[in-house]
């Protein structure tokens, strides 16, 4: 009767180790990613970024599967002797993988931050106000959209403007014509929305102006940045914003 070698304990703990340290600096590198692609709108080095971090998880879930099928080949030819601790050493990573989030925020809001300081820098917020109190409503390049709101065609672009090369640009007078504001618009349909919101005048911008959710930061007293999270056909009139910043809930 020969013996049958058994798996070797320590090349299990060891990619168990590898794993959840490379979950955990693919979380922190996601992170930067997101701020990173806030700061420079998606540049091409920022992109090359994104794939090698889609490799290093690609690699950490690999080893998971690797250490899953460890523990399967063990359970058959070994029966349960130390299966327990083959489980524990699978689920460490997993439950890693589910923790993480909670401590290393990623997305939109991350996003926005390098945005943010991206607007702090090249957004000149006093000359496209100068702007907007100039601007004739009546001009034909103006397309009214909606009562008190007009779409701006490219000729009336200002250069503090045409420098951010948006999608569109948006301008609304609010109630009693107190106000002027302009949206300007970037982003692209598959990446998402995202931008700028400048006004004039002695009152605050509405929470529920353009979208039913969206995410800001107060980038001066009559700007902030903004990034859209849903459509607005997929959220009632009442549904919730998220402020951040600008102190209001």
């Amino acid at each position: 009767m020969t013996n049958r070698k058994r798996p070797r304990l320590y090349i299990d703990i060891l990619l168990a180790t590898i794993s959840t340290f490379v979950f955990i600096v693919c979380r922190i590198c996601r992170r930067h990613y997101c701020y990173m692609a806030g700061l420079t709108n998606y540049s091409q080095l920022t992109v090359v970024y994104g794939f090698w971090i889609f490799l290093l998880a690609l690699s950490a879930f690999t080893i998971v599967i690797i250490l899953i099928l460890r523990a399967v080949l063990f359970k058959i030819r070994f029966g349960n002797n130390r299966l327990i601790l083959h489980i524990i050493l699978v689920t460490i990573p997993i439950t890693l993988g589910f923790i993480l989030p909670k401590f290393v925020a990623v997305g939109y809001p991350v996003f926005s931050e390098g945005f943010l300081q991206r607007m702090e820098k090249e957004a000149d917020v006093s000359k496209i106000q100068i702007w907007l109190q100039g601007l004739d409503l009546k001009s034909p390049n103006l397309s009214e959209i909606s009562e008190s709101t007009w779409s701006l065609s490219e000729a009336e672009w200002p250069d503090e403007i045409k420098k951010f090369s948006p999608r569109f640009v948006i301008v609304k007078k609010l109630k009693n014509d107190v106000r002027t504001y302009v949206r300007i618009w970037l982003g692209s349909p598959l990446i998402g929305d995202w931008g700028i919101v400048v006004g004039v005048g002695p009152e605050e911008i509405p929470l529920n102006d353009y979208f039913t959710s969206e995410y800001r930061l107060e980038l001066s007293r009559d700007a902030f940045v903004w990034y859209r999270i849903k459509p607005v056909k997929e959220e009632s009139a009442a549904s919730k914003l998220t402020v951040a910043g600008t102190g209001m809930p």
